[in-house]
């Protein structure tokens, strides 16, 4: 007729198999995440006019002058405008 014990442990390796792939795709998804954030990052930053200044282009002591009013405070008008 029908054997639980064997359909049981059929349903075990079965779920066990789902297990163990879950994990491995959840690893390898987790690990092109970080490498695709990371040249997000990167770039975006490398691109924008912060990046410039960091690097030189568009003069290094004007950011520092800028980060040092903002924390004491003396922070520029901002505007919401759509």
């Amino acid at each position: 007729m029908f054997n639980t014990k064997a359909f049981e442990a059929e349903m075990a390796r079965i779920t066990m198999q789902v297990i163990v792939w879950e994990v491995i795709a959840f690893v390898v998804g987790m690990f092109v995440l970080y490498f695709v954030l990371k040249a997000a990052i990167r770039d975006g930053i490398n691109e924008s006019k912060l990046g410039e200044r960091q690097m030189g282009g568009g003069g290094g002591d004007q950011w520092r002058k800028e980060v040092e009013k903002a924390m004491e405070g003396q922070l520029p008008p901002m505007k919401a405008e759509k």
